[in-house]
C-alpha cells in the first residue's frame, strides 16, 4: 500500500511537470524553442538512462532506484525555486529525467515482485490505474494552484508532495542509509556517451538570443 500511495504522488509530480513547465518557461522569458527543448531533454534523458536503470534494478534490487527517483522528484522544484532562467530549467529537467528513468523501471517491477502470482495482473492493473488518476487529477489541481498563488507556491507544493512520497518509500529501504544509496547509485552509474553527445549538440540553442 505504501508503494502505491508513494507512486501516485511521484506520478502526480511527473505529469504536472509535463503540463506546467512549458507555461513556466514562457513566463520566465524563454524562447519557444527553449520551451519545447526542456521536455525534449527530460524525455531523452529518461529514455537513454532506462537502459541502465532497468538492468541495475535487476542486479541490485528495486529499492535504491525507487528512492533515488523519489528523491529527484522531491528536489527538482527546489532547484527552480533557487534560480530562474532557461539554463536552470533545462538542467532541472535533465536531473528530473534521471529520476524518471530510475523510478519508472523499478516501480512496476517491484509491484510484480511483491504481488502473489495468482494476483499479479490485478496488482499491476491497480498500479497503472494510479498512473491514470495522477494524469486526471494532477495537472488541473496544479493549474488551479498557479492561477491563485503563483509558481513559487506551486513549486513548494511539488517539493512537499515529493518529500511525502519519499518518506512513504523509506520503510522499503535496505540497511544502507539514503545518502549511501544515492552515493552508490551515482558512483556506479555509467552515464552513456549518447547523453553527453546530445546535450553538447543541443546546448547552443539554450543560450539567450
Amino acid at each position: 500500500m505504501l508503494l502505491f500511495v508513494a507512486a501516485f504522488f511521484v506520478y502526480v509530480n511527473l505529469f504536472v511537470s509535463i503540463t506546467v513547465f512549458p507555461r513556466y518557461a514562457v513566463e520566465i522569458g524563454c524562447t519557444p524553442l527553449q520551451s519545447g527543448l526542456q521536455n525534449t531533454f527530460f524525455f531523452v534523458t529518461a529514455v537513454i538512462l532506462r537502459f541502465y536503470c532497468g538492468p541495475y534494478a535487476d542486479r541490485k534490487g528495486r529499492t535504491l532506484p525507487l528512492l533515488v527517483g523519489a528523491f529527484v522528484f522531491a528536489t527538482t522544484p527546489l532547484l527552480l525555486l533557487y534560480r530562474e532562467g532557461a539554463t536552470m530549467l533545462i538542467l532541472s529537467r535533465v536531473y528530473q529525467g534521471i529520476g524518471l528513468a530510475a523510478f519508472l523501471q523499478s516501480g512496476s517491477s517491484l509491484v510484480a515482485d511483491m504481488a502473489p502470482p495468482q494476483k499479479r495482473g490485478a496488482y499491476l492493473g491497480a498500479y497503472r490505474l494510479l498512473i491514470v488518476l495522477a494524469v486526471l487529477g494532477g495537472p488541473p489541481a496544479a493549474l488551479a494552484l498557479i492561477e491563485k498563488y503563483g509558481f513559487r507556491v506551486f513549486f513548494g507544493a511539488c517539493a512537499l508532495v515529493g518529500l511525502f512520497s519519499l518518506l512513504l518509500l523509506i520503510p522499503l529501504k535496505t540497511p544502507h542509509c539514503l545518502a549511501t544509496w544515492l552515493f552508490i547509485f551515482l558512483k556506479q552509474a555509467a552515464w552513456p556517451a549518447p547523453v553527453l553527445t546530445f546535450y553538447i549538440s543541443a546546448w547552443p540553442a539554450l543560450r539567450p538570443i
